[in-house]
């Protein structure tokens, strides 16, 4: 990982190459054994327990959702506006996904907040979470964010920056065509306002809120909708804005950035990358007025 990070800094911002050159802090896992019974959480447990599975250090760099390098991106993104990702700060991320940035962000001092509802992470990640030396720590929190106890603005606290990569699409928020079953739609537990006010609430004055999304093309007309491939916000501008949030940027195609960083991290070798696309909306709670202003 360390090399790709190496590889991709020729083509993203100065402003974040410090992240790209936190790989050298990651660590190096070993292989665990997480068994998940039907009647109970999921526990690390022997080889040969009943249940087990193995989760070697591919995939606990990558789960389920490729390499936490992608984050370089949505990091550029914020970059440009404005946001010093070596600036140590708080920063949430709803639908982590896995560890490796949440890993790097606190190496540069971050107090990193991840959010997941995936019941393995938890325990694959448990030797990794907490204080690190360079100030930073790693906190994860499983369940739903606004939802499940502990998972409130009141007991999180405030953020710098709240992020979501590839969780908060409008195919798995708003489908198109009604979801059977749930097993590609995720309810919030709030209408879109009430859902945003509690990510206003999240925020420090003047902190930031991105929503970036990857997605493959739809399926043409005839065929069944893909709930991942409707990449677009699932929040219009007016939701942001009843709720106290300032729009910067709605639904930016992000293709050709994205495509660029896909094929140095060889992900051409799997899919076609001109089928590739990315969109983001970046959003932001108003700084407080200067005192006596």
């Amino acid at each position: 990982m360390q090399a790709e990070g190496a590889a991709l800094k020729p083509q993203v911002a100065p402003g974040v190459h410090a992240f790209l050159d936190a790989t050298a802090a990651l660590p190096d896992p070993a292989t665990v054994y997480i068994a998940c019974p039907d009647d109970g959480p999921c526990v690390r447990t022997a080889p040969d327990a009943a249940g087990a599975k193995p989760y070697d250090a591919e995939y606990f760099f990558t789960t389920k959702y490729g390499s936490p390098l992608s984050y370089a991106r949505p990091l550029e993104v914020l970059d440009a506006a404005g946001y010093d990702v070596t600036a140590p700060g708080r920063i949430l991320d709803f639908g982590y996904g896995y560890l490796g940035h949440l890993a790097m962000l606190s190496s540069l001092g971050h107090d990193v907040h991840g959010v997941e509802v995936d019941p393995i992470l938890p325990v694959l990640y448990a030797d990794h979470v907490g204080p690190r030396p360079a100030g930073g720590a790693v906190t994860l929190h499983h369940g739903r964010l606004f939802v499940d106890e502990g998972l409130s603005p009141a007991a999180l606290g405030t953020f710098d920056l709240v992020m979501s990569k590839n969780v908060l699409k409008k195919g798995y928020i708003h489908p198109r065509v009604p979801p059977e079953g749930k097993t590609s739609y995720i309810d919030l537990g709030h209408d879109d306002v009430a859902f945003l006010q509690k990510v206003h609430a999240l925020l420090r004055p003047g902190g930031w809120f991105l929503i970036y999304n990857l997605f493959p093309a739809q399926a043409p007309p005839g065929e069944a909708y893909i709930p991942w491939a409707d990449g677009t916000s699932p929040f219009a501008p007016e939701a942001f804005a009843a709720a106290g949030l300032t729009v910067h940027a709605f639904d930016v195609s992000d293709d050709e950035p994205i495509r660029a960083l896909a094929k140095t991290l060889g992900w051409d070798a799997d899919m076609d990358l001109t089928a590739l696309f990315a969109r983001y909306t970046l959003a932001q709670r108003p700084a407080a007025p200067a005192p006596g202003g």
